[in-house]
């Protein structure tokens, strides 16, 4: 069986069936094929499924896993990330958007979990999905871009090749009060001390893969400061970071459109990612 016959069973109010891709017609005027609703794992028995854009050619390409916010609680892998999902259908690269599990009834660390059944997931499968295994990066947003950052720092250079954070908490103790709250439920801790150990920043190694963020200057819900104090750690273990402010940017890609220089974090995006998964 093909992996592109392992749909989700319908449910009440959506149409998760899908008999043939849908064809899009990239800015380069080749097509492409959008992939949805492919189970890639059942944890507990509940379905997880992702979507993928394959670009048209041979192949192998590069590929992005995209992972949503929603501060853990909520977000999905198409509406939440539209903006990003639209950046990167331009014909370079496959991407896949991914669904996981939320708390309250999961906790980060099963959502964190998602994401390597994910990654296994295409990486098995990288021949019919025409993916260059030794050439994916990470992309996420908010939430996403903590799990992104965490995998990143545990799996390495070896299995991660590059991750790019939009609007990331890399220090889970040091936002408004507030979040703080927000974070010790949903991580179901308590403290400095234990939000510390399992913020982004104290995770990176001299293994860190390449690292873009992200970051809009009018982030009401991370500071800027995390995202430019990650970059420094980053650097200080001899790891490549570059960080791009988006003037006047909120927390989230789809609070940038609205802005006068919207268009300029596609090209920024697309730009690192291609050079960093160069051959």
């Amino acid at each position: 069986m093909s992996i592109f016959d392992r749909n989700l069973a319908p449910i009440a109010g959506a149409v998760l069936s899908l008999t043939a891709p849908l064809v899009l017609r990239s800015a380069q005027s080749s097509t492409a094929e959008l992939h949805q609703n492919i189970e890639y794992a059942r944890p507990g028995g509940a379905p997880l499924a992702l979507d993928a854009l394959i670009p048209a050619g041979k192949g192998p390409f590069p590929a992005v896993v995209i992972v949503h916010g929603g501060g853990f609680t909520g977000g999905d892998r198409r509406h939440a990330v539209a903006p990003l999902r639209e950046a990167l259908s331009n014909g370079d690269l496959v991407w896949f958007s991914i669904d996981y599990r939320l708390a309250p009834a999961y906790k980060p660390s099963d959502a964190l979990e998602d994401l390597n059944t994910a990654l296994r997931f295409v990486r098995d499968h990288a021949r019919e999905f025409k993916v260059d295994a030794s050439r994916i990066a990470l992309l996420g947003e908010s939430a996403g871009a903590y799990l992104v950052l965490m995998a990143a720092a545990h799996l390495g250079i070896s299995q991660i090749q590059g991750v790019v954070a939009i609007g990331g908490p890399t220090q889970l103790w040091a936002s408004a009060p507030e979040i703080v709250a927000h974070v010790e439920e949903v991580f179901r801790l308590k403290g400095e001390a234990e939000l510390r150990a399992v913020s982004p920043i104290s995770c990176v190694s001299t293994s860190m893969p390449p690292v873009l963020l992200l970051h809009g200057s009018n982030d009401n819900h991370v500071p800027l400061a995390q995202a430019q104090a990650l970059c420094r750690t980053v650097q200080a273990k001899s790891r490549p970071c570059e960080l791009h402010v988006i003037q006047g940017g909120g927390h989230s890609a789809n609070e940038w459109a609205a802005l006068p220089a919207s268009g300029g974090f596609p090209p920024i995006l697309n730009a690192w990612l291609l050079r960093t998964l160069a051959r």
